[in-house]
């Protein structure tokens, strides 16, 4: 469900932990971390999550995710930019 519900979909770790009567049997740890493209939405609706539980995100909550990952984006495309750059003055680039 968590890949094909919510939008963008999420990613899964699952993790096996055999229990100790060594019978087949055992518990599987699934870890949803957070996306880099959070939030998701599911139903029309984008949720955050707190410690233990969820919470339906408002508008302006939405809008400032958005705007701080395409803030992060440009920086990380400026800084990347900026060592091309000092690498070819260098010559790590060819003559």
């Amino acid at each position: 469900m968590a890949r094909t519900i919510p939008d963008p979909p999420l990613t899964i770790l699952t993790e096996e932990i055999s229990a100790a009567a060594n019978d087949g049997t055992g518990y599987l740890l699934v870890h949803i971390p957070a996306g880099p493209v959070a939030p998701h939405m599911v139903d029309n609706r984008y949720f955050g999550r707190g410690d233990k539980t969820k919470y339906q995100m408002g508008d302006a909550e939405v809008v400032t995710l958005h705007a701080r990952r395409r803030n992060a984006e440009a920086d990380t495309l400026t800084l990347l930019g900026k060592e091309m750059d000092e690498a070819g003055q260098r010559g790590c680039f060819g003559p």
